[in-house]
């Protein structure tokens, strides 16, 4: 049947097919002929990206000016905004009292007040989003969703009443907003203050995200008893009489699990249905059991600093025991704690996504945890519904077999996406303990096979060929830990080899679409 024939519905649902698996084949079909060109331009255009970094602005100022001037119904298609920068993300800046966007947006208020279905604007530039933006917002575009995303402030320090704060704490449209910051290290830090005076005020916000990291480095800097209390005086600024206690969908905190019963009074925790990087160190608040009732997804880490403080597994495994049917679950050096088989039995069969992962030790007389062919049989079993799994594969703990896996994850019938985590050998690193020669060369030759890029191809399709299942569409290789932070005083070994060396790759179907690597052979 020739496209021609098609009516424009049956046609606009398979050109967005092609949008979702190759939006690059749709600039192909812009060149087809007239029909398919008028019914392709107006997905081309639904969801836009424009890049204001310094490098690119002239462009992207040149494209706004095209569709205002000249291809003016292109303002009828944009359905989706984002603006970007080129900042990497690993950029931090303690002061931006500097920063000059007076022109840098002229063109993007003039291109706002002018399109006419916009349903949703994202800001992701790493700086504040300027009052004037938002005023051109809430003008011109008053019943769009605003979703911010790498939250950041002048200054680290800068005090209570920031105009782009107050405006942004009070705006009607924001619905999601996201931070990844860095720590004061040693200077006065108002940032979460700021972020959650945000998060408390804002009336239509549907979920937030929130996580600090250490600056690392050698020299370890602390402020003054005089500054500590200059910092609980200013932070106390940000405090809200009135909270506006709203529905939120999805909360990401890296602070521990109690903790989220003190926003009881900003948010309806029995309708919270995501929640994510938080941590466990100490047995659980009785209070928290049964409070979570909506909640569909977990991300959760353990943390313990002392034995003597040590988690005790029957809280853990009973707060997990108290939450509704989950469909997503992730824990994280937690397979002490669990008793697989309950918890199977309460959660697999809702469940959708399961990770279990545990970090890697410097120890290779006591590798880490990793789940038996039983346990994998265990979940296959008991999770019918599984689409998405993550394990940790040992070459240093090497029970079992690494061909032993991959057999039983090939009789998982609904796998869609995999996620393996393989050891990067960091004990290796670490100072020498009793282990022979021997038996450290056959881990660096295990290893040389995922880093060594000479290499890496061959063993990646080999482990395609031993884990494909029947609906298997995506695997993600990670080799050593990938979120690692660098903590404070001069490194150890293993951590510098660690930061050089670690590895992901993504492959579809058996094909590497995308890696991160920095290393080499391993010597």
């Amino acid at each position: 049947m020739p496209f021609q024939s098609l009516s424009n519905d049956v046609l606009e649902v398979i050109l967005l097919e092609v949008h979702k698996s190759s939006r690059q084949t749709l600039f192909s079909t812009l060149r087809t002929n007239k029909s398919l060109h008028d019914s392709t331009k107006p997905l081309i255009y639904r969801d836009c990206v424009l890049n204001l970094s310094d490098s690119k602005l002239d462009e992207t100022n040149g494209r706004i000016t095209s569709w205002t001037e000249t291809e003016t119904e292109v303002l009828g298609y944009i359905r989706w905004l984002t603006v970007v920068d080129d900042r990497p993300h690993y950029y931090h800046s303690t002061n931006r009292e500097k920063i000059k966007d007076g022109s840098k947006y002229s063109s993007l208020t003039n291109l706002l007040s002018q399109l006419r279905g916009l349903v949703k604007f994202t800001f992701t530039l790493h700086e504040p989003m300027p009052v004037y933006l938002l005023d051109c917002l809430d003008s011109y575009q008053p019943a769009i969703e605003l979703h911010i995303r790498n939250w950041t402030r002048k200054s680290i320090s800068i005090p209570f009443g920031d105009p782009g704060e107050l405006a942004l704490a009070n705006s009607f449209l924001l619905r999601t907003i996201q931070a990844s910051v860095y720590d004061g290290d040693g200077e006065i830090d108002l940032q979460r203050a700021a972020f959650m005076r945000i998060v408390t005020l804002a009336p239509n916000l549907k979920s937030y995200n929130w996580s600090s990291h250490s600056t690392g480095g050698c020299v370890i800097r602390m402020m003054s008893p005089q500054q500590y209390q200059e910092q609980a005086r200013l932070r106390k600024e940000f405090d809200v009489d009135r909270p506006v206690k709203k529905v939120l969908k999805a909360i990401h905190i890296n602070h521990e699990v109690s903790s989220v019963n003190d926003q009881a009074g900003i948010v309806d925790l029995g309708k919270l249905e995501r929640l994510g990087g938080v941590h466990i160190s100490r047995n659980v608040d009785e209070r928290l059991k049964g409070v979570f009732s909506s909640l569909k997804a977990l991300d959760l880490k353990v943390r313990t600093w002392r034995t003597d403080s040590e988690l005790d597994p029957k809280s853990f495994q009973g707060l997990l025991c108290s939450l509704p049917s989950l469909e997503e679950l992730s824990i994280s050096d937690g397979l002490k704690y669990i008793d697989l088989k309950p918890l199977l039995s309460y959660h697999g069969p809702t469940l959708q996504t399961l990770h279990l992962h545990e970090s890697e030790t410097t120890n290779l007389e006591n590798p880490r945890r990793t789940l038996s062919l039983d346990d994998l049989r265990l979940i296959r079993d008991s999770c019918h519904r599984l689409y998405d799994l993550g394990i940790d594969i040992s070459y240093i703990r090497a029970d079992p077999q690494e061909s032993e896996i991959y057999a039983v994850l090939s009789t998982f019938g609904n796998i869609y996406s995999l996620t393996l985590n393989y050891d990067l050998g960091i004990g290796l690193h670490s100072p020498p303990r009793r282990e022979k020669n021997d038996q450290r060369d056959a881990i660096r030759h295990q290893i040389n096979a995922l880093i060594d890029k000479q290499n890496t191809t061959a063993k990646l399709e080999a482990i395609w060929a031993e884990v494909t299942g029947p609906k298997l569409q995506e695997i993600l290789v990670q080799v050593g830990k990938q979120d690692r932070e660098m903590g404070k005083g001069y490194p150890a070994s293993w951590v510098l080899y660690e930061q050089r060396m670690r590895t992901w790759y993504r492959l579809e179907n058996g094909l590497v679409v995308a890696s991160k690597s920095k290393g080499g052979l391993y010597c």
